[in-house]
């Protein structure tokens, strides 16, 4: 796996951290306190002493683990107050079964890759805790997988260090970009992927459904994608031959005319071709 490149780093805006403080495990070695104080420094949020912390959330160095804990809303039940811990973790992702394996999932259909031909260059511009970004590594493609959230970015980058024991074959085709997916717009005037891919942030359940945990805070620490518009377009300028958008399955789509859709279980892939788009000036 690529853990650095050459694209430019987003300075993290103070929205995409609010209420997060970081800290390290009590033992933690002198290694992993480093690490975590130089997180915090980079990310620009505050460092607490783990005993002394009363923020929303806290993002927790320990040598063999970053993982992100919340105190619970009023309405949620939790031990002493605290969620469980949210980490990056594949490991109940099939990729090893006949049904995981199969070249016809919806989400391989919706990449597009045929039978014998070459893996795609796919770029996952909300890559979030690395789910999709792994299973489409496991599927054979190369992923570079952006995320502008410098505390989501942690807990992937660990996550992705943590599968590499397990399937360092899948791990190896995923590059990591702590930035805004926009800007790789900055870096390159050509289309550098061929698939783009996009899961912005579902909209708000109504209050009889509720969100999964790692959903609930996700939506704590980087509210909701507002300028998913704006990365559709983005999107349509950085593929040469298709954006996929995945979408819970009542909602509209993201943009209008998407060639195909691939529905799977409470979700949906839109398929928008790259080619059609363009003849259309959609964007």
């Amino acid at each position: 796996m690529n853990r650095d490149s050459d694209f430019p780093v987003r300075k993290p805006h103070a929205t995409s951290t609010l209420g997060v403080a970081v800290t390290s495990e009590p033992g933690a070695s002198i290694h992993t306190n480093d690490a975590a104080r130089a997180f915090a420094v980079r990310a620009n949020l505050p460092w607490v002493d783990v005993r002394e912390a009363a923020s929303e959330m806290a993002l927790v160095f320990a040598d063999s683990s970053v993982s992100l804990h919340a105190r619970a809303a009023p309405d949620e039940s939790a031990k002493h107050g605290w969620l469980r811990p949210l980490v990056a973790d594949f490991a109940a992702l099939d990729i090893s079964s006949p049904q995981g394996r199969r070249k016809n999932q919806p989400l391989a259909r919706a990449l597009g890759r045929r039978e014998g031909s070459s893996p795609l260059r796919v770029l996952d511009a909300t890559a979030g805790l690395g789910q999709d970004s792994f299973l489409i590594a496991a599927l054979g493609h190369e992923v570079f997988a952006v995320e502008r959230s410098p505390v989501v970015a942690a807990l992937l980058r660990e996550g992705l260090a943590q599968a590499a024991a397990t399937s360092p074959e899948i791990v190896a085709r995923i590059s990591l970009l702590e930035t805004d997916a926009r800007e790789l717009t900055q870096k390159s005037v050509t289309p550098l992927w061929d698939v783009v891919y996009l899961d912005p942030m579902f909209p708000p359940r109504g209050k009889s459904a509720r969100e999964k945990k790692a959903m609930r805070i996700l939506r704590r620490i980087v509210g909701e994608d507002l300028d998913a518009a704006e990365l559709f377009a983005m999107a349509c300028t950085m593929a040469t031959k298709r954006v996929v958008v995945k979408r819970p399955t009542h909602a509209p789509p993201l943009a209008p005319h998407p060639v195909t859709a691939h529905a799977a279980k409470g979700i949906r892939y839109d398929v928008y071709s790259v080619v059609a788009l363009r003849d259309a000036t959609l964007f």
